[in-house]
């Protein structure tokens, strides 16, 4: 029985370290120092532990506010406290490994899954049944919210070095506090309406929104790497089914959990309603948090939103992010490519000096991918707007991407966050076609 705890806790913390390797795209991170880091994290259990048998601040009479005020202090405040003191230290010893901003946020929440995880293994001697059936949750929203807490405050470190804000340390601090002391309160707004924590309404809600913060931190952290390329994408894709897998194999432990403390039609009947509940929840945070937006030193303005938003005029309910397959461009980064008719054949295609170039980047509302470009024609420079097709055929002969080409509309600003496709007029659909480089002959 201890083993599968052991292997839940493990299995938690392979998902977070594989999600942040996955994601460290500029300049990758020695396994051994991460490892070192999620052991000093495992190793501040024991300062809580003694914290717990002999300070640990207790309260009598309990009502709500007493409770709020109890985990408030001897939690929310104990372990923040504990994990920023290590966090710091780390920095102090391992300048060298900490080259990048994203290697920050990676350290500081590999410290906080080491913590939670070896938390989770030392109480779970004690589990119940009902305990049992949360691990589901404990293991997508909890250990999420202690994730998403440390990469607050390790946040402040990433703004000021890289933003030159010397008050962001604390500040940032306190905001990983109230963080961990809304979700507190989240947590007791549930209980007070007797809430299962499978179905915990205002800690869902809590969570979702939790979901943009962390990927707002990461997203900014990425794209001040001073290793940054346009030519190193995140295979969204991959660290998709990757976060899935990893979320599948923790439920899979539970369930022979469940098995053992109860029986096998308890655990089917509880897995069938847990993949409509928290694995639906674990699947919203695994598509959400493989897109991001890189941009070379762009500082994006936080924005709290729900990770998923109504698309198109029907309303239905898509999640943000690239729809399509960003490693389809990525060849035409930063080359020069053609332009041609979809059914044109490119053999037989009139061959001149004209060409086109990928300026850079634009998103789209929820987050869509497209493209600031311009046509180098006649001597003539054209700036145009390519936006992929993202229904239907996408790609010719499995490496042309198809887009529309968009005119641009001087009244709008392309510097905004999140541009509307709809303000721009389609002139035609093409496909992207790198242009063939000839050797030449070189006669002596």
């Amino acid at each position: 029985m201890t083993l599968i705890f052991i292997a839940i806790a493990l299995a938690g913390i392979f998902l977070w370290l594989n999600y942040f390797k996955s994601i460290d795209v500029f300049e990758k991170e020695s396994i051994v120092t991460i490892i070192i880091s999620i052991l000093i994290g495992a190793s501040l259990v024991g300062f809580v532990y003694i914290y717990d048998a002999f300070l640990y601040v207790k309260i009598d009479e309990y009502n709500d506010f007493k409770t709020f005020l109890e985990s408030f202090i001897n939690d929310n405040l104990l372990k923040t406290g504990l994990l920023f003191v290590a966090f710091y230290l780390f920095q102090k010893f391992f300048k060298k490994e900490i080259n990048e901003p994203i290697d920050q946020i990676l350290y500081a929440c590999m410290m906080a899954a080491g913590f939670f995880g070896a938390e989770f293994i030392l109480y779970s001697n004690h589990f119940t049944l009902a305990e049992v059936l949360n691990i589901d949750s404990i293991f997508t929203i909890d250990l999420f919210v202690t994730i998403c807490s440390t990469a607050i405050f390790a946040y402040g470190f990433v703004l000021k070095d890289y933003k030159k804000n010397k008050f962001s340390v604390p500040e940032f601090l306190i905001y990983s506090i109230l963080f961990n002391a809304c979700f507190t309160l989240v947590r007791i707004l549930d209980d007070y309406f007797e809430l299962p924590r499978l179905i915990a309404v205002f800690s869902l809600v809590f969570f979702l929104f939790s979901v943009s913060i962390l990927k707002h931190i990461i997203n900014n952290s990425l794209n001040q790497s001073p290793y940054f390329s346009i030519k190193k994408i995140i295979n969204s894709s991959l660290v998709r089914n990757q976060l899935l897998i990893m979320f599948g194999v923790i439920f899979l432990l539970q369930f022979i959990l469940i098995v053992s403390f109860a029986d096998t039609g308890h655990a089917v009947s509880h897995i069938l309603f847990m993949v409509f509940s928290t694995g639906y929840i674990a699947g919203i945070a695994s598509v959400s948090l493989c897109h991001m937006k890189l941009v070379k030193g762009k500082w994006y303005a936080f924005k709290i939103q729900l990770p998923f938003y109504p698309r198109g005029y029907g309303g239905k309910l898509a999640i943000r992010g690239f729809s399509g397959d960003e490693n389809d461009f990525l060849p035409f980064y930063e080359e020069n490519f053609n332009l041609f008719n979809v059914n044109q054949n490119i053999s037989t295609a009139q061959k001149n000096e004209d060409y086109v170039r990928i300026n850079r980047k634009l998103f789209f509302e929820g987050d869509e991918l497209g493209f600031l470009a311009t046509i180098y024609k006649d001597e003539k420079e054209t700036k145009v707007i390519l936006y992929p097709k993202l229904q239907g055929v996408t790609k010719i002969d499995e490496k042309h991407p198809v887009v529309g080409v968009y005119s641009l509309n001087k009244s709008i600003d392309l510097k905004e966050e999140e541009l509307d496709i709809e303000d721009f007029v389609l002139m035609y659909w093409q496909k992207m076609v790198l242009l063939e480089v000839k050797e030449e002959l070189i006669l002596n």
